[in-house]
């Protein structure tokens, strides 16, 4: 074999090594394209992490939302109300008279009576040492009343606490004056003064009386 044969012989190799080489290259690089490809498939089938999921379809629908039944109204005239107990019962008007005294006249006005002594008395009209004056005990009040008959005892309470009067002389005791009392046991009382019988020096005095009591 001569030389110029050994060297085509050698030119062929190194032709061969370069196809395989290129041959593999270009297979290499199919399947590198084909594992990108199906590498990024995937991943962008993968869920992401924390992100909202969509519920999945249906075809069913979804039930209504329950009612709530709403409240009836009330009606006022229907509407149950408790009647209040009334602070005081009214009396008819009444007549009352008050002797003039020896030394001290005692009056209840809760009986209406004269008592003995100043134990459960509301006035007084007294003459020892005096003229003669007309004032309440200690447990009781008196003022200065409206001139005709209140409406409401509490007009009358309000005089008799805010218009107080703790003495009336004789000569002061004039024919028409009113007089608003509240009693020891807590009664109201609306008094005016109609007539002055007996001695002019030493009258008895008559009162129309109005009475609201506590109720019992």
């Amino acid at each position: 074999m001569t030389q110029s044969d050994g060297n085509t012989r050698a030119d062929r190799g190194a032709r061969g090594e370069v196809k395989k080489f290129w041959y593999t290259a270009g297979a290499l690089g199919i399947i590198t394209t084909i594992l990108t490809v199906v590498l990024t498939k995937c991943a962008s089938d993968e869920p992401v992490v924390g992100a909202p999921v969509a519920p999945a379809s249906s075809d069913r629908a979804a039930p209504p939302a329950p009612s709530v039944p709403s409240a009836p109204a009330t009606s006022a005239a229907t509407a149950s109300t408790t009647p209040s107990t009334p602070l005081y019962q009214k009396e008819p008007p009444s007549l009352i008279r008050i002797p003039f005294p020896d030394c001290y006249t005692f009056f209840d006005l809760d009986g209406p009576k004269v008592v003995g002594n100043s134990t459960g008395s509301d006035l007084t009209y007294e003459s020892c040492g005096y003229t003669g004056s007309l004032s309440h005990y200690s447990q009781s009040a008196l003022g200065v009343g409206p001139a005709s008959e209140p409406a409401e005892p509490e007009e009358c309470v309000r005089a008799a606490q805010g218009q107080a009067l703790d003495r009336v002389e004789k000569d002061d005791l004039i024919v028409g004056k009113t007089f608003c009392a509240v009693t020891d046991e807590a009664n109201v009382v609306w008094l005016k003064l109609t007539k002055k019988t007996g001695k002019q020096d030493e009258p008895d005095l008559e009162f129309e009386m109005v009475r609201w009591l506590q109720p019992t």
